[in-house]
């Protein structure tokens, strides 16, 4: 299974952008800025907790959004990436 996956990555990845412009250079260039907001719940009786932690970041037109895209799939944020077609436009 892992082989399986090796092979889907090397296939489908091998358009990346060269382009030696790094995340930080592209931040400075055009500074993210944080479009959230802030909900606060306390619950003492929680058998769990939860919490988010926000910093600047990349730009959804930055060339490593796509990898920051993927990250956050694998980790299972998938809301923002559902609105990025209307982002990118």
């Amino acid at each position: 299974m892992p082989e399986d996956l090796v092979e889907q990555v090397e296939k489908l990845f091998v358009k990346l952008s060269t382009d030696p412009t790094t995340a930080s250079e592209l931040v400075a260039k055009e500074p993210a800025f944080l479009s959230g907001s802030e909900v606060r719940i306390i619950d003492d009786d929680a058998p769990f907790t939860q919490f988010a932690i926000a910093f600047n970041g990349a730009s959804s037109k930055d060339p490593d959004s796509i990898a920051l895209i993927v990250m956050q799939h694998v980790l299972g944020i998938t809301r923002w990436v559902a609105s990025l077609p209307k982002r990118l436009a």
